[in-house]
């Protein structure tokens, strides 16, 4: 169950960044990273939550 939260907040990151980007919070270079990990963290869950459904 706690798979399923983390993979909702993985999406909620990878929306949220270039909001960020846009308001001058966060560089294009550090959105490009934050996107990555949250991309790979995505694939990785993804799987567990759709399993779980």
């Amino acid at each position: 169950m706690a798979i399923r939260y983390i993979g909702i907040i993985t999406v909620l990151f990878i929306l949220i960044l270039p909001v960020l980007t846009l308001a001058g919070a966060l560089s294009i270079d550090q959105m490009k990273w934050y996107m990555l990990i949250g991309s790979i963290l995505w694939f990785i869950l993804a799987p567990f939550w759709i399993k779980n459904k």
